[in-house]
């Protein structure tokens, strides 16, 4: 795994961190799951799928009805 350092500059150049091994493959093909599922609600509750599909911003459906 990175060390703090590392990963700073990991974040700051590219964005994003990757941490191996940091969830258990079990539960990282539930979230997997569930990631997917949200997606595809978003795509089913969008007009325009096209569109859909490159947003950032799903937030709402992942909170509790």
């Amino acid at each position: 795994m990175p060390n703090l350092i590392e990963t700073k500059h990991q974040w700051k150049n590219q964005g994003f961190c990757i941490f191996p091994n940091f969830i258990d493959t079990k539960k990282l093909e539930k979230l997997h799951f569930i990631c997917d599922d949200i997606f595809n609600q978003w795509l089913a509750a969008s007009p325009n799928i096209k569109e859909a599909a490159n947003t950032t911003n799903m937030a709402y459906l992942t909170e509790p009805i």
